[in-house]
């Protein structure tokens, strides 16, 4: 059953005209420290003429092992980040990472790194609305 949040994340799809492209890639373990496997998938986002993929892991409940709960557009737009993150001091700040960690810096690095593609992709209008998918 869809939810509000993921109707309103639709909606807000067909507007901008994005088009989303899931792919089961494997199941592994996907972030630092996993001990669990889950579902990854290659996430093929494009809107006009631009577009950029990366891969996604799915929660660990989603799972099934076999791709056979992919995640949705809400699902993959709450974890995009639509504003600069900022400086690496600033962001350990706001997410309480030690500005001494090389962990913390590898995931400021993956969030600038995916603001950039987000950047690339939409006007900041766009990007506005994009982050009311929450």
């Amino acid at each position: 059953m869809n939810s509000e949040y993921q109707v309103n994340a639709e909606r807000i799809k067909k507007q901008l005209g994005i088009e989303m492209v899931v792919t089961f890639a494997r199941h592994d373990a996907y972030f630092p420290g996993d001990i669990h496997h889950r579902d990854v998938f290659s996430i093929t986002l494009r809107h006009g003429e631009k577009g950029f993929t990366f891969e996604f892991g799915q929660s660990i409940s989603s799972s099934t092992g076999d791709g056979g709960k992919p995640p949705t557009f809400y699902d993959i737009m709450t974890g995009l980040q639509k504003y600069d993150p900022g400086t690496f001091e600033n962001f350990c700040s706001k997410f309480g990472y030690d500005e001494d960690s090389r962990a913390g810096e590898k995931v400021y690095k993956g969030v600038k790194k995916g603001y950039k593609n987000m950047a690339k992709m939409f006007t900041s209008e766009e990007l506005e609305l994009l982050s009311e998918i929450q």
